[in-house]
């Protein structure tokens, strides 16, 4: 016996509904929404999150300049007065 769920937002341009279609799940996208993903007719994606990139300290340290300028406003930070709840 088929069944859908229907999510809708209040303007009903970003309808998406799911239709039940034997052990799975059918799931029916607005355009707009399949072209800012990117997808195609046809193809065959992958549900789940994506793996993340891991970075190492030594490799995010060696992309930054060896030198900075720093701004007028960062070097009144370098000179101010202790306050007296610095870590």
């Amino acid at each position: 016996m088929p069944r859908h769920i229907q999510i809708r937002d209040n303007k009903g341009g970003n309808d998406v509904e799911m239709r039940r279609a034997g052990a799975a799940y059918a799931c029916t996208l607005p355009a707009t929404m399949v072209e800012a993903a990117g997808f195609r007719d046809g193809r065959i994606g992958k549900a789940g999150r994506r793996k993340r990139n891991r970075f190492t300290l030594d490799a995010l340290l060696s992309e930054l300049p060896e030198t900075v300028e720093l701004t007028d406003e960062q070097r009144g930070w370098e000179h101010m007065r202790p306050t007296g709840k610095e870590v």
